[in-house]
């Protein structure tokens, strides 16, 4: 590991789970995320995301690391489920996420 993230995340591709949020602060959107091995092994940052302006780019990084993508649309939300497949039946996820249609 280098400092708190795998030194070589390409060997988890297709495992894990990806967790992304809203960060409002500063006036613009901004979203972030990390991609992490559990519940596929122990908790273990894998790698942290660039950060994007836009909801759908975040989810399309995620998508391609893992299966599983959860984020988080505002401070006072719960995760919305983003990944392949249908949502799990687990009681932290409270919906589907869905993007924003383009105008």
């Amino acid at each position: 590991m280098t400092g708190d993230h795998h030194e070589s995340p390409q060997e988890f591709l297709g495992r894990g789970t990806v967790f992304i949020a809203y960060d409002g602060e500063g006036g613009h959107p901004h979203w972030m995320g990390y991609w992490d091995l559990a519940p596929d092994g122990p908790p273990t940052p894998l790698e942290t995301g660039p950060g994007w302006t836009s909801a759908e780019a975040a989810v399309a990084w995620g998508r391609i690391r893992a299966p599983r993508v959860l984020i988080r649309v505002d401070e006072d939300s719960g995760y919305l489920w983003a990944g392949d497949g249908e949502s799990p039946d687990d009681p932290d996820i409270e919906g589907l996420f869905r993007a924003e249609p383009r105008s």
